[in-house]
């Protein structure tokens, strides 16, 4: 899916957008923060709801996620203009479906396992890879639905 923009010029995903972006001089575009890390891609200030001016870094991500409300039935939040004066505005979740129950046990509690794993440890991997976990009571509740089922 592309915008079809009246002027200017596109390029294909995150990677490629990163490139023209750091080898086009006056250039602006919008890629994950991940991208624009590793190809030392100055990022600019935004205001957010709270009328703070806040640069795009791991801590106002968690900052959003932290001060956003986390729906206890689906597990799911808008980070986007979360409240308060940390808060980067401009984030969202990457979420998985599971089914309720699994067709087949075994794989069901494979992968039951490795969600919890990535939940309780998997923390560390995803910092590394410029990506925020969920706040501690979201991380708590997600483990305590995996294991009841």
């Amino acid at each position: 899916m592309s915008v079809d923009w009246p002027t200017g010029a596109g390029a294909r995903g995150n990677d490629g957008i990163a490139a023209y972006v750091r080898n086009t001089e006056g250039s602006i575009g919008y890629v994950e923060y991940a991208y624009a890390a590793h190809n030392n891609l100055t990022g600019l200030q935004i205001r957010n709801q709270a009328g703070s001016f806040v640069r795009p870094t791991v801590e106002t991500f968690s900052h959003a996620a932290e001060s956003a409300h986390w729906d206890a039935e689906d597990m799911t939040a808008t980070l986007c203009d979360a409240p308060g004066a940390e808060s980067w505005p401009i984030v969202t979740t990457t979420y998985v479906l599971l089914p309720a129950h699994a067709t087949e046990d075994n794989k069901g509690e494979a992968v039951r396992r490795f969600f919890r794993w990535a939940v309780k440890d998997g923390g560390t991997i995803g910092r590394s890879l410029d990506y925020v976990p969920l706040p501690p009571q979201v991380a708590s509740a997600v483990i305590e639905r995996l294991e009841r089922h």
